[in-house]
């Protein structure tokens, strides 16, 4: 079977958020399993050639740093308080998030793309969530 990048991505992401729903399902804690699921579909195939090791290492690199927004993400939801969160720290960030974003897409390189979009949806969320919950 044949995946472009941007569909192994999507596939990626798909299944990396399936792990993250059935995670909170279960009421457990977010794990390397939910996070080995999501990048999973990284070893397939692109144009007959495996990801090299570099490509792995900055995918491994952007899932850990993302994933790292989880934890913060469901507490605040769960706790319905997000007064201790730096609202000029989260715009900062979320607008650096963007940037890395935008040069993601102008170097072509899909673990930068891929990592700073799931960061930036991870840290917008928080960013919602401090302006919702003021407490």
């Amino acid at each position: 079977m044949h995946f472009t990048p941007l569909t192994r991505w999507r596939y990626s992401f798909r299944y990396f958020f399936f792990a993250i729903d059935i995670s909170a399902k279960n009421q457990s804690k977010f794990t390397s399993k939910a996070l080995a699921i999501g990048i999973s579909l990284s070893l397939l195939k692109i144009d007959g050639d495996y990801m090299s090791a570099i490509q792995m290492l900055g995918l491994l690199a952007g899932s850990l740093t993302t994933a790292a927004f989880l934890p913060q993400v469901l507490k605040t939801w769960k706790s319905r308080s997000a007064k201790d969160l730096s609202l000029g720290m989260f715009l900062l960030f979320c607008l650096g998030v963007a940037l890395w974003l935008v040069y993601g897409f102008a170097v072509n390189d899909l673990p930068v793309i891929a990592a700073n979009l799931l960061t930036l949806i991870l840290a917008v969320t928080l960013l919602f969530f401090k302006l919702r919950f003021k407490q």
